[in-house]
């Protein structure tokens, strides 16, 4: 499987592999999160939405941080509008049902799904 870089501004983003991405839609979830494939789209969310929690109402900073699928149409092709950072403590409370995420930031997604046919997730139990 030949690797591709993507650069943006000069600089090395990740190392996006060839791998067909319907792949990645019937994997199960669990094994997609540790595929190289999230690991670098992960890494790369940090890097757009900075290291820290992106709930308006929480304020950590650090190194334990989530990237959290608003919607998972497109899996193995995410565009950066599908993702969030989130700390530990709000993705698990989100996960449980007890923290809402703001709605503009499904509203954002909205349009594009719903042209693509499909509906976006706003919460999956694993």
């Amino acid at each position: 499987m030949e690797a591709t870089q993507i650069v943006i501004a000069g600089f090395p983003l990740f190392q996006r592999d060839d791998t067909d991405p319907a792949t990645y839609r019937k994997m199960p979830y669990p094994e997609y999160l540790l595929s190289t494939h999230w690991d670098n789209l992960r890494q790369l969310a940090l890097r757009h939405y900075g290291e820290w929690c992106q709930h308006p109402n929480c304020k950590y900073e650090g190194k334990y941080l989530h990237v959290h699928h608003l919607t998972y149409c497109r899996l193995g092709e995410e565009q950066m509008h599908d993702l969030t950072v989130l700390c530990g403590n709000c993705h698990e409370k989100h996960h449980q049902g007890n923290l809402e995420l703001p709605d503009f930031w499904y509203e954002a997604i909205n349009p594009l799904t719903q042209s693509e046919g499909q509906i976006p997730v706003k919460n999956w139990d694993l």
